[in-house]
C-alpha cells in the first residue's frame, strides 16, 4: 500500500541528487561560454555521468533495489527485455524516404542492455551492447538531413559509451568516441539548421542528443563539448516559447510527449553532470506544462488529439521528473496508477508502462504518492497562446464525467490541421466525438505529395484527415477552411456550473461568410452544447454541420441521432434548425486513393440552405443517456 504524502524514495535522493538546487540563477538566452566552461571544468572525469549524479550510483541502487516492489518490478522488467535483445541481431541502417529507420531501436536496446549490465553486472549484457554500438558506429552516417535521427542516435551511442565505459576496450572507446564526434556533434555545427533555434520538438530532441554526446566525450573533446553545450543552452529556449503562458503545446499532446520528454532528458543530463540546467526549467510557461498534458486527457484516458497525432496516451515518463521538480504529485494520478497496476500484475507490459522506451529512468525519478493526492488541476482550462485550447470537464474523479474540448488558432502551424472550432466530447467513459488524427507521413510523401507546405493550395489539405472535411466543424459548400485564418477565443467562462467558450471564426471562413461564431458549453446535466451563428452567406449556400464518431451504431430519429456503444448511448439533438435530415457517412472507405481507411468511424451530418438574409443558426445538444436536459438552454452567442 502506498504511503501517504509526497515522499522521497529513501537513498535515491542523496545518491542521485535528483533535484539539487543550483547555486546561481541563469538566463538561458544569455548564458556565456565562460559560464558553461566553468561548469564543465568542475565535472569529474569519471563514468557513468549521464543521468546519474555519481559514478557509484548503480552500486548503491543494486544494494537498495529490493527494498520496494516498484524498484524490483523495474529491474526485472529491464532484465527481461534485455534478455530478449540478446537474441536479436544488431540494427542495420535502413532508409525510408527522408527518415532513417532503427535509431529508436538503437537507443532503446542500448538503454536496456547498459542498464541490465549496471543492475546485474552480467558481462553478456555489456558484450551485446558493444555489438549494437559498433554496428551503429559503422553506419555511413546518422542521417543529418533528418536530424531527429542524428539526435536520437547520438543519445543512444553516448549512453552506451558512458555507462559501459569501464567494460569497453580502448579500440572500442575510440571508435565510439569518433562516431559521436563525427556523425553526431560535428554535424550539428556543420551548417545552420532550421531546428537550432526552432520553436518545435526538433530543437528539443536534437539538442538533447547533442548534449548527451558532448557530456559523454567531454574529456576527449573539451572544446567541441563546450561549443555544443553553449549553443544548446542558448538555442533550445526558443522551443519553449510556444508553452507560454500556461504550458500548452501547439503541436498537440502526441508531440508534447516526444519533445517534452527529450527536453526533460536534456535538463536532467545537465543537472546531474553540471549541477544546473542553466535556467531552462524556469522559462515562462514550462513549469505549468504538467497541467496541460493532464487536462488534454479525457476521463476515458484518451488525448484530445488536435494536430498530427493519435489519441492514445502512453505512460508519460517525463511527468515523474516534472512532478518531482514542481512538487505536484497530482500530475501523476495516471502514471502512479499505471505503476500500481503493474506491481499488482507483476508485468508492466500489460499496462500503459509498455510504452516507456527508457525504463531505467523510472528507477531514478519514481516517487511514492498518495493513491489520490490532492488535486490542484482545473476542471475548466484555457491555454491561451498561439494555438488556444479550451478544455471543460464535470469531474476529475467520476469515470462517467463529461468532457468537451475545442480550439482556435490557424491551420498554418507546426503539424496543424484545419480544425479551428472542432471539438471532442465524451461521457460515460466513451469518446463520442472524435478527431481521426493524422496518417503516416511516408504514405503521403512516397507519392510525391507535398505534405509539409501549409499554403492554401498545398497537397496537405487534400489529405482527408488533415482537412476541414474530416473535422467536427461547419463547412460551407464543401469548401476548405482558410489555412491562415485564426480562430480567436473571444470568451471563456470557467464557471464550474456552466463553463463555456466563444470562438470567432470569421477569418477561417473568409470569402465564404461575413462572420461565423461557435460556442461550446457543458451544462450541469453533462450535456454538451455546440452553437453556431453564420451571417453573410450567399443565399442558397449549403452549410453542413458534422461530427465524426466511432460509435458502434448511428440511428436517426427525427432531429435526434442516437449513437450507441454497447449498453451506452448518446443522443445528438439538433435544436436548430427546427427540422433536419441526418446523414451517416461510413468513413471506412477513404475518399481518395492516398487516404487511409478509417475503420469503425462514421461522419454524422446535416445541411441547411442559407436564406435570402444569409443568416443561419445551428444548435446541437450532446445528451448522455439518462441526462435530464435543462428546460432552458442558454443562448451563448447572444441576440
Amino acid at each position: 500500500m502506498m504511503k501517504r504524502g509526497w515522499l522521497w524514495a529513501g537513498c535515491w535522493a542523496c545518491v542521485l541528487g535528483a533535484m539539487a538546487q543550483e547555486v546561481q540563477p541563469y538566463d538561458p538566452y544569455t548564458v556565456t561560454r565562460a559560464a558553461v566552461k566553468e561548469r564543465l571544468d568542475k565535472m569529474p572525469a569519471t563514468h557513468p555521468r549521464l543521468f546519474v549524479k555519481r559514478a557509484d550510483a548503480f552500486a548503491k541502487i543494486r544494494a537498495a533495489i529490493d527494498q520496494k516492489p516498484e524498484w524490483r518490478l523495474i529491474r526485472d522488467w529491464i532484465v527481461r527485455d534485455a534478455d530478449g535483445v540478446l537474441k536479436q541481431a544488431p540494427v542495420q541502417r535502413v532508409q525510408q524516404g527522408m527518415r532513417m529507420q532503427g535509431q529508436h531501436d538503437v537507443e532503446k536496446r542500448v538503454g536496456l542492455l547498459a542498464a541490465a549490465y549496471r543492475l546485474t553486472e552480467k558481462p553478456a549484457y555489456a558484450e551485446r551492447a558493444k555489438a549494437e554500438l559498433l554496428a551503429a558506429a559503422a553506419f555511413t552516417d546518422w542521417n543529418p538531413s533528418h536530424f531527429l535521427d542524428t539526435g536520437e542516435m547520438t543519445l543512444g551511442v553516448a549512453l552506451g559509451y558512458d555507462w559501459l565505459y569501464d567494460t569497453l576496450d580502448e579500440a572500442t572507446r575510440k571508435t565510439l568516441c569518433e562516431a559521436i564526434k563525427e556523425k553526431g556533434l560535428k554535424q550539428a555545427l556543420a551548417k545552420k539548421y532550421f531546428w537550432t533555434k526552432g520553436n518545435n520538438n526538433w530543437s528539443q530532441v536534437c539538442w538533447a542528443g547533442m548534449v548527451a554526446g558532448a557530456l559523454a566525450i567531454r574529456d576527449q573533446e573539451p572544446e567541441l563539448a563546450l561549443e555544443i553545450i553553449h549553443q544548446a543552452v542558448t538555442s533550445v529556449p526558443y522551443s519553449i516559447k510556444p508553452y507560454e503562458p500556461n504550458g500548452s503545446y501547439p503541436e498537440g499532446p502526441g508531440y508534447w510527449t516526444y519533445g517534452t520528454t527529450y527536453y526533460v532528458y536534456m535538463m536532467d543530463l545537465l543537472r546531474k553532470a553540471l549541477d544546473t540546467d542553466f535556467g531552462l526549467y524556469d522559462l515562462p510557461g514550462f513549469a505549468k506544462t504538467g497541467d496541460y498534458i493532464n487536462v488534454v486527457t479525457g476521463p476515458s484516458g484518451r488525448f484530445y488529439n488536435y494536430a498530427d497525432g493519435g489519441d492514445g496516451r502512453g505512460h508519460q515518463l517525463a511527468l515523474w521528473w516534472l512532478a518531482l521538480r514542481a512538487g505536484r504529485p497530482d500530475w501523476l494520478r495516471k502514471e502512479a496508477a499505471d505503476m500500481r497496476e503493474a506491481v499488482r500484475l507483476n508485468d508492466p507490459r500489460k499496462t500503459a508502462l509498455k510504452s516507456v522506451g527508457f525504463p531505467v529512468l523510472l528507477l531514478f525519478w519514481f516517487q511514492e504518492t498518495e493513491e489520490k493526492p490532492k488535486n490542484a488541476m482545473p476542471l475548466n482550462w484555457a491555454s491561451e497562446g498561439h494555438v488556444p485550447i479550451i478544455v471543460m470537464r464535470t469531474s476529475w474523479d467520476d469515470p462517467n464525467a463529461a468532457y468537451l474540448a475545442t480550439k482556435g488558432g490557424p491551420a498554418v502551424q507546426n503539424h496543424g490541421h484545419m480544425d479551428s472550432g472542432s471539438f471532442v466530447y465524451e461521457s460515460d467513459g466513451v469518446r463520442w466525438a472524435v478527431d481521426l488524427g493524422s496518417q503516416s507521413y511516408y504514405s503521403i510523401e512516397k507519392l510525391g505529395m507535398n505534405l509539409w507546405s501549409s499554403a492554401q493550395d498545398s497537397d496537405r489539405w487534400k489529405i482527408f484527415r488533415l482537412s476541414s472535411a474530416s473535422h467536427n466543424v461547419v463547412t460551407i459548400d464543401g469548401q476548405l477552411h482558410v489555412a491562415k485564418g485564426f480562430g480567436k477565443i473571444v470568451k471563456f467562462d470557467k464557471d464550474p456550473l456552466l463553463p463555456h467558450t466563444v470562438i470567432a471564426l470569421d477569418e477561417v471562413y473568409a470569402g465564404q461568410a461575413r462572420s461565423v461564431t461557435r460556442a461550446c458549453a457543458l451544462l450541469p446535466s453533462r450535456t454538451g452544447v455546440i452553437q453556431d451563428r453564420l451571417t453573410g452567406l450567399k443565399p442558397g449556400a449549403k452549410a453542413r454541420w458534422a461530427m465524426v464518431t466511432q460509435a458502434k451504431s448511428c440511428a436517426a430519429q427525427g432531429n435526434d441521432m442516437v449513437l450507441k456503444d454497447g449498453a451506452k448511448s448518446l443522443t445528438v439533438r439538433a435544436v436548430a434548425p427546427a427540422a433536419v435530415t441526418w446523414k451517416v457517412t461510413d468513413l471506412a472507405t477513404p475518399p481518395n486513393a492516398w487516404d487511409v481507411a478509417n475503420k469503425g468511424a462514421s461522419l454524422i451530418s446535416f445541411e441547411a440552405e442559407a436564406p435570402e438574409s444569409g443568416a443561419l443558426d445551428f444548435q446541437v445538444l450532446l445528451v448522455p443517456a439518462g441526462a435530464q436536459v435543462e428546460k432552458a438552454v442558454p443562448d451563448f452567442l447572444g441576440k
